[in-house]
């Protein structure tokens, strides 16, 4: 959701199965894709010194 008013930002298919291990690399890549597009609808994207965005990196996620 981007604010101001909410709008939705971006959307993100989870082809993960059910139950989900939250253990696994594949749903870590997930949660990562999802706090990421977080991070940039709300405009927290910050660059590196290897020009990565913090964000693309979990560095900037919010929790």
């Amino acid at each position: 959701m981007r604010p101001q008013p909410g709008r939705l930002s971006d959307e993100i298919a989870i082809e993960l199965p059910r139950p989900r291990d939250r253990q696994s690399a594949a749903f870590d890549a997930a949660k990562r894709r999802v706090l990421a597009a977080l991070d940039r609808s709300l405009g927290r994207m910050t660059a590196v010194a290897d020009s990565e965005p913090k964000a693309a990196q979990g560095a900037a996620m919010w929790w």
